[in-house]
């Protein structure tokens, strides 16, 4: 063989010692470094053969990853990032081969805590996929002393717990060096397998005393409870209860997590959270009730809910909206219907004038206007503003021809009308009243001319 023959690469950069590393071929590994094959030539995804190597399920692929480190059991061959900034450590990982992961990490300058491209050492990665075994051998080699976060501020806890690994969580809350930290948004990993539903998790955590405080807020004033409503894991959610979750704990927005199972429509978890002892009648930053965010996402069985509750069906926020006028804005007829079946009534007007009448015009909504106007809807009600738009002139603006036909003949008027009828009639009160001054200036000028002939009779 010709010299340079042995290190020739094919289209992707590779030559044969990555080939052999990659189909984990160890006699062919010590067969090329003897004709001194260079095992640091990068391929086109920047991966030398100590990654191709690394990159087995086979426990025997320690044999391929040993035979080149004994040619050059170098920092730099160790820690060496494709382009995707990922070592062999981080494949070996990958691929869950505890004896490769075991192999490249009692090397002393291999580093365990190397970022890829994604901000995510190895033991995320182990995290994130499970491997307990593997985290034990990764966290016992760690010689930084503290576990790393990647670019949202996770650490590899956060992944283990979201994921329901509660083996692999274990093995995290047995070492010394672990701490439940809070990624950028103030979340602990209790909060993210709440949200996730992780149950197993969750009762590894409270067993072994992780959690010290279950109440715990991230910077949003948000709890695992919370979290746990908005994914609508009820199981989850009975789990906290049991254990004591603060069940109307409020958020920076005032939002309860029965504000947040409110507006995602999940039925079993607002029972659950009302059976608990939820409050149905609070309302948030901006006077929502827990009914207006029901009706903003267009859930009729979770209105039902709230209504059988004693929620107020014509409650206002403090913009004077009703969860009808939410329902209608967003055209859910069906939820509509079970306001107005209920009481809610069509004719409120918000601080602006405007009514349900009005929304529902606004975006062209013809079967939710014709259920209203049948549950008494006045058609005419104007805004408070400038403008004073009736329902009628939001169609004109909009477009909206059959509703402005539907609209016309039930009486609908634009403003432009009402005002022309206006005029008409201040101009009949207005002669009215001329045709009365001059009679009684003609009277009283008669009675002036009488009192004169009067006093003139006298003298």
């Amino acid at each position: 063989m010709a010299p340079g023959e042995v290190d020739t690469q094919d289209k992707n950069k590779q030559t044969a010692l990555h080939w052999s590393a990659y189909y984990n071929n160890p006699e062919h590994v010590k067969i090329l470094i003897k004709h001194d094959s260079n095992i640091g030539i990068p391929d086109i995804e920047g991966r030398i053969p100590l990654h191709w190597a690394a990159n087995h399920k086979d426990p025997s692929a320690v044999y391929t990853v040993k035979c080149i480190l004994d040619a050059a059991p170098t920092e730099s061959l160790l820690n060496w990032q494709d382009y995707e900034g990922r070592t062999p450590l981080h494949f070996a990982v990958a691929d869950g081969n505890i004896a490769v992961v075991d192999l490249l990490t009692s090397y002393e300058s291999c580093n365990v805590s190397s970022y890829d491209n994604l901000f995510r050492t190895p033991l995320h990665w182990a995290a994130l996929l499970g491997h307990a075994q593997i985290v034990h051998v990764l966290l016992e080699r760690n010689k930084v002393g503290t576990i790393l976060s990647d670019s949202q501020g996770a650490t590899p806890l956060h992944y283990a717990a979201q994921s329901n690994f509660s083996e692999t969580v274990e093995a995290f809350l047995k070492h010394p060096s672990v701490r439940d930290d809070s990624d950028l948004e103030g979340r602990t990993s209790f909060m993210w397998a709440a949200g996730k539903g992780s149950n197993d998790v969750i009762q590894i955590m409270l067993k072994l005393k992780l959690v010290t405080d279950i109440n715990v807020a991230d910077k949003y004033g948000g709890t695992a409870l919370h979290a746990a409503a908005l994914s609508g894991h009820v199981s989850t959610v009975q789990l906290l209860l049991k254990h004591y979750a603060q069940v109307d704990s409020a958020d920076v927005m005032k939002h309860t997590p029965l504000f947040r199972a409110c507006e995602m429509g999940h039925k079993e978890v607002i029972q659950t959270l009302i059976k608990g002892g939820a409050r149905v009648d609070l309302v948030d930053q901006d006077g929502h009730s827990p009914l207006h965010w029901a009706a903003l996402g267009g859930n009729p069985d979770v209105c039902q809910i709230l209504i059988e509750n004693k929620i107020n069906p014509n409650v206002q926020d403090y913009a004077g909206r009703t969860p009808l006028q939410c329902a209608a804005y967003g055209g859910y007829i069906n939820c509509m219907v079970l306001l107005l079946e209920n009481n809610a009534d069509p004719n409120i007007q918000d601080k602006e004038g405007r009514t349900a009448l009005h929304w529902l015009c606004n975006n062209g909504y013809l079967d939710a206007i014709k259920l209203l106007l049948g549950f008494g809807a006045f058609p005419n009600h104007m805004e408070n503003n400038e403008e004073r738009y009736t329902p009628l002139d939001f169609a004109l603006l909009g477009g909206h021809h059959e509703v402005i036909q539907f609209m016309l003949e039930h009486g609908a008027l634009s403003i432009a009308a009402i005002q022309d009828i206006a005029a008409v009639k201040i101009q009949a009160v207005y002669k009215g009243y001329r045709v009365r001054k001059a009679f009684q200036d003609r009277k009283n000028l008669l009675m002036k001319h009488d009192q004169l002939r009067k006093d003139a009779a006298a003298k």
